[in-house]
Order: structure tokens, then sequence, then C-alpha cells
């Protein structure tokens, strides 16, 4: 066949397109990828605030269960009923008599004899009785001077001079006030009669009066009781 009889076409370039398209996939791709990414972030959202509705409600559960079982003992608890024991502790306690005539015998008796009350009446008479007064018996120390304690005074209460022993007897310490003139009273001790000496000495008495309990028991020692 010659040249001349060959057919004739017409050859166009698509590589605009064909670089369109490519652009177009990239774009899709890339956009593709960012919706799997935004997907994945709020995927890891509702995964944490899932974990946390179950950690929460798991709290709840729990609470509403220990509240539901209560009382809860988780040891077996044996209660000990303490013994009491009584004991009757009896104080005596030796009153010094004080001599004022030298010429007094030094082997005579010193035990407590009573108080030795004399009141003359308006004919001289010496025979009159007195009723219910107190005898006061009071001594001061240097050692608690520092705690504002003046004096130490126990009080020995009579129903009339007729009587060798008192009814009541109280003993008591005059503390002062800080920065003050000032003094309060501070009750030791006391016995009613023939009764048992009872201490009103305690951790709240020793709290209140700002004074250690411990030296309070010191003053204690140095009231003087009067014994048969």
């Amino acid at each position: 066949m010659s040249e001349e009889n060959l057919p004739e076409y017409t050859v166009h370039d698509f590589s605009a397109v064909d670089d369109q398209i490519s652009q177009i996939a990239k774009r899709e791709r890339a956009r593709t990828f960012a919706y799997r990414l935004e997907s994945a972030r709020y995927l890891v959202g509702y995964t944490a605030l899932a974990i946390f509705l179950v950690g929460l409600l798991s709290i709840v559960l729990a609470w509403t269960y220990r509240l539901v079982t209560e009382p809860h003992q988780t040891e077996t608890i044996k209660v000990v009923k303490p013994e009491i024991i009584e004991k009757e502790v009896i104080r005596v306690v030796k009153i010094p008599v004080y001599q004022s005539d030298p010429e007094l015998p030094t082997d005579q008796d010193t035990s407590y004899k009573g108080p030795n009350v004399q009141v003359k009446d308006a004919t001289g008479s010496t025979n009159s009785v007195v009723t219910n007064y107190t005898v006061f018996q009071s001594r001061s120390s240097e050692d608690f001077t520092s705690y504002g304690v003046k004096m130490i005074t126990t009080g020995w209460n009579y129903e009339s001079s007729g009587e060798i022993y008192p009814t009541q007897q109280y003993c008591y310490i005059s503390k002062l006030q800080k920065n003050s003139d000032v003094t309060s009273r501070i009750d030791i001790g006391k016995i009613d009669g023939n009764e048992k000496y009872e201490s009103l000495l305690s951790q709240n008495l020793a709290k209140d009066a700002g004074i250690p309990f411990s030296v309070l028991k010191k003053i204690e020692v140095l009231c003087t009781w009067a014994s048969l």
C-alpha cells in the first residue's frame, strides 16, 4: 500500500486531564485520612468517658452495698467487766502542840485533846458554851508560791465548845490570780465527822486551777487534820 492510501488520524494530548485526575485522587485520600483521624479522636474520647462512667458507677454501687450491709464488724470485741475492789484508807495525822510556856514539861502528852476554848460571860464565869464555831489551821510553803498558792488552810467545825472532836473538817488553798490581787479558794479535801477522808482533787480541778495534779497532791499532804 502506498503512503497515499494510509488512513489519517488525529492525536490528542490528555496529560492535563490525567494531572487533574491525579490531584483529585490525592485530595480525596487526604480528606479520607482526616475523616479517619477525626473518627479516632472521637473514639478515644467516648472510650475515656465510658471508662469514667463505669468507675463512677462502681463506686456508687460499692457505697450503696456498704450502707445496706452495715454494721460491719471486722473483729470480735470482748468486754471485760472490771473488778471493783473497795479498800478503806484510814489516814492518821498527828497535830503538833505548840507550847508558849517554857516551864511546861517537854514529855507531856501532845496528842489531840480537842479545842481549848474558854469564854467569859458578863459575870466573869467561864462556864459559857460557844456554839457553831470554826478553828482554822493555816500554813504557808515557799515551794508553791510559783503557782500562786499563798496559804494552805484547814478548818475544824465544832457544834459547841463541849465537843472534843470536830464535826466536820475541810482543807483548801488560797490561790492568787495572775496579774491580780484577787485570791480564789480551791477545795482540797474534807472529813465529815468520824468518816474517812474524802479527797476532792481531780484532773479537771487541776486544769481549772492552772496547777499540775502532782503539785496538788503534794499540797494535800500539808493539810492539818485532827485525829482522835
